[in-house]
């Protein structure tokens, strides 16, 4: 199949809660995405190492283990630096992991009681203002579907530092506020894939055609269940 002649950038968003395996989707993704664009995506992850090194301090751990004092530092943090990732990229096909849209939608209301209103207020603001750049909003959304009791699983799995002071209630918080978002969402279409395993390659390269269709114009029902 031949490369879309797509006049702008072709922005793909993975979004999902924590420990829902985006970052390994990414890897794969990219790959079935070439087969049928004939062009590679440029893969930005999550700063990771940029929220767990920031001048020597893990924000991140610092988060979820002293939410009340260091919530809105790292909130601040994730923004700024996720979005230097996006305006500083070049390539028109960009697959990403996670959105600022999640920080507004899903990770701020999920602080509310560890946020002053003021603090909401400024991180609410600098989002929606990110937001309005057109090489931070996504063209479709894929959101990976796990339970929150699968996605504590994986967490407790992978045994990452920062996240053991990751709360049980916590998840459930996010399992909830993902629903809320990405079920209803009606300015972006959104992909959702039920993701208790890994998909097959049919599956792989059929979810690849449809967003290619999506890049030249298609228009698809939202939320469209792969």
């Amino acid at each position: 199949m031949a490369c879309s002649k797509y006049a702008n950038s072709f922005h793909i968003a993975i979004e999902g809660t924590i420990g829902a395996g985006k970052s390994t989707f990414l890897g794969i993704l990219k790959n079935s995405l070439k087969e049928v664009f004939n062009e590679e995506f440029l893969v930005i992850p999550e700063p990771i190492e940029a929220w767990t090194n920031c001048e020597g301090e893990n924000l991140l751990e610092k988060q979820y283990n002293e939410p009340r004092t260091f919530a809105f530092p790292f909130q601040v943090w994730a923004a700024s630096t996720k979005l230097s990732q996006l305006v500083e990229s070049v390539e028109k096909l960009i697959l990403v992991e996670r959105t600022l849209a999640a920080q507004l939608k899903v990770f701020i209301p999920s602080l509310h009681q560890c946020l002053k209103a003021t603090e909401t207020r400024i991180l609410e603001s600098l989002l929606s203002s990110s937001l309005k750049n057109p090489r931070v909003m996504p063209d479709v959304i894929i959101y990976l579907k796990l339970s929150y009791v699968m996605a504590k699983a994986r967490v407790w799995g992978r045994k990452r530092p920062e996240e053991g002071g990751l709360r049980t209630d916590t998840m459930m918080v996010l399992d909830a506020l993902y629903d809320k978002w990405l079920l209803n969402e009606g300015n972006i279409p959104v992909i959702i894939i039920e993701y208790t395993h890994f998909l097959t390659e049919t599956q792989l390269s059929t979810l690849a055609k449809l967003l290619y269709e999506i890049s030249v114009g298609k228009k698809i029902a939202s939320p469209y269940y792969l």
